[in-house]
């Protein structure tokens, strides 16, 4: 995944908020990045492993190449399916989830695919490019209300409000354009007695 620093998001925030603090905006944007990403679900990631044995604990973002050239900027959102072998795997059949990053498998598996949605963590210095190159208007909207939020509440209100519609739209692309993110319904075998 190509990423970005987050000071290339400067020129959008300064256009809606004069702020002489540089650290405060690169903080407000690093906020508001994290906030649309977890809403949104705009950011995919896809991991994929050989093999997994029994028992064995693997981490789908933090210990991944994802985050080899920005140590510790991507953490995971939401994990949406785990393959393997092309037959979707059932949670709690035959893996758990121990937090959104972790998953143990309760069997071994070859060419598992893991796939969700990552956020950028709070000490990022570096963005997911896909932030920049479609939502940057969002990102900057939402930069703005939190620097303006202690000083000026109406106006934040307005830039909240985008920062709203960017998340709808982006959610709704999100929705429409990844078979991942979409509902799956699963038929189950039950014996009832």
């Amino acid at each position: 995944m190509n990423m970005v620093p987050v000071s290339d998001f400067l020129p959008g925030v300064r256009q809606l908020v004069h702020s002489p603090i540089q650290k405060e905006m690169d903080q407000a944007i690093v906020r508001s990045a994290i906030k649309f990403s977890r809403d949104s679900l705009a950011v995919l990631h896809k991991r994929s492993i050989d093999n997994v044995f029994d028992g064995e604990v693997v981490s789908f973002v933090a210990k991944s190449g994802i985050n080899r050239r920005t140590p510790g900027s991507l953490k995971a959102a939401e994990v949406f399916s785990v393959s393997a072998d092309g037959e979707v795997m059932i949670s709690g059949t035959d893996y758990t989830a121990l937090s959104l990053d972790e998953l143990q498998f309760l069997h071994d598996s070859i060419k598992v695919e893991i796939s969700g949605a990552v956020e950028p963590t709070p000490a990022a210095e570096y963005l997911p490019d896909v932030l920049y190159k479609d939502w940057v208007d969002a990102i900057c909207h939402g930069a703005a209300y939190y620097l303006l939020l202690p000083t000026d509440p109406n106006r934040a209100a307005i830039y909240e409000r985008e920062l709203i519609e960017g998340i709808r739209k982006a959610k709704r692309w999100r929705i429409e354009s990844s078979a991942d993110v979409a509902i799956r319904i699963i038929n189950r075998n039950r014996s009832f007695f």
